[in-house]
C-alpha cells in the first residue's frame, strides 16, 4: 500500500500505524559518510566511504518485512548523502512499511529532494540542531542556523513534518534560552538525544568530549526543565524514560528494559544486524537470515535514546491495543502485553502525544 507523507493527516497516520501487529523496528544506517564534523560524533572520521547498494538494501528490506518489521528509520552517517536514498524510501513504503523517521544535519536538503521524500512516504524528518550556535566555544557542530531553518522550511513546504534533534550537553542551561533559539528556527517538535561516550560502540555517533561530562545533579535538573518545556513544545521523550535517564546517572537500575534484539535492531551499511547501537557483536548478514533472532528484551545496560524510548512506546502500543482487541475482537488482532509497569492512562497519554505530535 503506497502512501505519501505530503497528504497523510495525523488521523491517517493513526489508522496506518494501528494496522500493525506487534510491529518491529529497525534503524537502518545506509552509509557511514557524513559532511558535518560534529565534535561529539565519530562518523565523519571514517576513511573508507561505505554506501549500501540499492539492490542489497531492497533484499534486506524483504527479509525485515517477513520478520515482522514494520517501522524503519533511515539513518547514517548522513543518509541524504546516499545516491539512492529516495529509491530505498520508495521501496520501503511500497512494501507497506512505515519510514518512522529520517535524521539529517540539514546541509543537503533541496526543494526537489524534500518533494521526493514526501512522495516516498517519509513520516517525519529530524534535523540536528545545536541550540548554542551563538557561543562558538560551546558548539557541537558548524552548521549555520539559517541553513537549518531553510532546510526545515523546504521540508515543511512539502508537507513533511520536522523536529529539532538536540543532544544533551553540559551547556544547555538555561534550557529556556535554547528553546527560544529553536523556536526562532520555526521548530514545534523536539527530541532530546541522550549522550553516549562509548567509543567502542559500532554505531559511531558517540565519543568522549568535555561537553558530555554530565553528573547526576545536572541530568536531574535537565530532565526537570525538559518536562516543563512540554507545556510549550511537542517533545518525543516519554517522561518515564527521562526518569530512567536520571536513574542511570545515579547508578540506580532503570525500570524499563530495552527491546533491542527482540523488537528493535540496528542494521548497518554492510547489512550486519545487531541488537542495538551499543552491541559490538553481530548476528551476521541479514541476507543470510530467514527470520530475525529474538532476544528476551530485558537489557538496561545503556541509555541509547532511539532504542530506549522506542521500547517504551512499543510496550505502550501493545498494551493499549491488547485492550482494544478485547473491546473489538478481531478488529485489531494484537496480542497481550505486560506493558511498561506504568498505569494504562500513562500509556494512552504517551501514544496520544506521539500521534497528535506527528511522530507516528
Amino acid at each position: 500500500m503506497e502512501h505519501t507523507g505530503s497528504n497523510r493527516s495525523i488521523l491517517d497516520s493513526m489508522r496506518y500505524f494501528l494496522r500493525f501487529k506487534d510491529p518491529g523496528v529497525v534503524h537502518f544506517a545506509i552509509t557511514n559518510q557524513c559532511d558535518s564534523r560534529c565534535s561529539t560524533c565519530r562518523f565523519w572520521r571514517h576513511d573508507e566511504p561505505r554506501f549500501v547498494k540499492l539492490q542489497d538494501a531492497c533484499s534486506a528490506i524483504d527479509v525485515l518485512y517477513e520478520s515482522g518489521i514494520r517501522l524503519l528509520s533511515i539513518t547514517g552517517g548522513e543518509p541524504l548523502l546516499h545516491p539512492h536514498l529516495v529509491d530505498i524510501c520508495n521501496y520501503i513504503t511500497r512494501k507497506g512499511m512505515m519510514i518512522s523517521y529520517l535524521p539529517t544535519n540539514g546541509r543537503n536538503v533541496t526543494e526537489e529532494l524534500a518533494e521526493d521524500l514526501a512522495r516516498a512516504g517519509v513520516n517525519i524528518v529530524g534535523i540536528s540542531v545545536d541550540p548554542l550556535h551563538s557561543v562558538k566555544a560551546r558548539r557541537t557542530r558548524e552548521i549555520d542556523p539559517v541553513q537549518i531553518r531553510d532546510a526545515r522550511e523546504m521540508m515543511e513546504a512539502q508537507g513533511l513534518r520536522t523536529y529539532a534533534g538536540v543532544l544533551l550537553t553540559n551547556h544547555l542551561f538555561p534550557l529556556s534560552d535554547c528553546l527560544e533559539r529553536i523556536k526562532d528556527m520555526g521548530f514545534k517538535r523536539l527530541v532530546f538525544s541522550y549522550p553516549q561516550t562509548d567509543e567502542q560502540a559500532p554505531y559511531q555517533a558517540s565519543g568522549h568530549h568535555p561537553m558530555l561530562d554530565l553528573d547526576p545533579i545536572y541530568i536531574e535538573e535537565a530532565v526537570m526543565q525538559i518536562r516543563r518545556a512540554k507545556n510549550s513544545f511537542t517533545i518525543y521523550n516519554p517522561d518515564a524514560m527521562l526518569d530512567d535517564l536520571v536513574r542511570s546517572y545515579r547508578g540506580v537500575p532503570q525500570r524499563h528494559p530495552c527491546l533491542g534484539g527482540q523488537r528493535i535492531y540496528y542494521l548497518d551499511w554492510d547489512l550486519q544486524l545487531r541488537k542495538c547501537f551499543a552491541e559490538p557483536d553481530t548476528f551476521g548478514s541479514v541476507l543470510d537470515m530467514e527470520r530475525l533472532p529474538r532476544g528476551n528484551g530485558t537489557c538496561t545496560r545503556c541509555t541509547q535514546q532511539a532504542f530506549r524510548d522506542m521500547s517504551f512506546v512499543l510496550r505502550a502500543y501493545d498494551r493499549v491495543h491488547s485492550i482494544a482487541e478485547r473491546i473489538w475482537p478481531g478488529r485489531m488482532n494484537i496480542g497481550g502485553s505486560e506493558g511498561n509497569g506504568t498505569g494504562l492512562l500513562d500509556d494512552f497519554k504517551v501514544l496520544f502525544q506521539l500521534y497528535v505530535g506527528g511522530f507516528v
